[in-house]
C-alpha cells in the first residue's frame, strides 16, 4: 500500500470530485479492496468516496444537531443514523422491538424514536423511555428493550456504520489512506447541490 500511495499528487485538487478521480486514478480500485481485505470486513461506507460501495449518500452535516436522524438501507437491514441530545453520533437497527416494525423512515428531526404501530418510545440514545398500557407489561425488564446498536463512526464529514462489533475502527480500517486524504479536508467541504436525491 505505501508505494500505491506514493502515487497520490501532492497538490490540492480543485474540487472533492477532482480529488475523489485523482485517488482512483494513483491508488486503484483493487489497491483499496485489498487493503480492506488485508484488515478484516470493512465498514459500510454510505457515501461513494472512492467509487466501491454504490450506496446513496449519509453526511454527518444530516445529523449535525441534537434529533436529526436519517435511514439508511443495505441489503434486507435498515438503519437509523441519530444525533442524541448529548451531541452523540449513534446508530440502530430501525426495528421497533415489540412487534418487529420500522421505527422511523426517511430523515428528519424528532424528540423522540417512536414506533407508529403500538407507540413504544425510545429515547435519541436508544433507551426505551415509554410503553402504552404499561401495567400490561409488569416486570419488563426495560434495560433489555433498548435498540440495538451497530457502530458508528465519522471521518471527513462522512458517517460510515459497521454491523460488526469485532471490527477494526474506522481510523484503523482506512490506514493510511485517512492520512493521505487529511489534506483534501473533505469535513470542511458543503453540499451544495443533491440532484437525484
Amino acid at each position: 500500500m505505501d508505494a500505491v500511495l506514493r502515487l497520490v499528487p501532492d497538490q490540492r485538487p480543485r474540487t472533492v470530485d477532482d480529488a475523489v478521480a485523482d485517488f482512483l486514478a494513483a491508488v486503484g480500485r483493487q489497491a483499496v479492496q485489498e487493503h480492506r481485505a488485508a484488515v478484516g470486513q470493512g465498514h459500510q461506507v454510505l457515501v461513494d468516496l472512492v467509487g466501491l460501495e454504490g450506496v446513496e449518500p449519509g453526511l454527518a452535516v444530516d445529523v449535525a444537531h441534537p434529533g436529526e436522524f436519517f435511514e439508511f438501507e443495505t441489503g434486507d437491514q435498515s438503519i437509523l443514523i441519530v444525533r442524541t441530545e448529548a451531541g452523540e453520533l449513534k446508530a440502530f437497527f430501525n426495528v421497533c422491538l415489540h412487534r418487529g416494525n420500522r421505527i422511523r423512515s426517511g430523515c428528519g428531526r424528532a424528540r423522540e424514536l417512536q414506533c407508529r404501530y403500538h407507540r413504544w418510545t425510545w429515547a435519541l440514545d436508544g433507551t426505551l423511555a415509554a410503553i402504552p398500557d404499561r401495567e400490561e407489561f409488569e416486570g419488563l425488564d426495560e434495560a433489555a428493550y433498548r435498540l440495538h446498536e451497530c457502530r458508528v463512526e465519522a471521518w471527513g464529514g462522512l458517517v460510515f456504520i459497521n454491523m460488526d462489533p469485532q471490527a477494526p475502527s474506522l481510523v484503523d480500517w482506512l490506514g493510511p489512506v485517512a492520512e493521505r486524504l487529511a489534506p483534501y479536508r473533505f469535513d470542511e467541504h458543503v453540499c451544495a447541490d443533491r440532484r437525484g436525491a
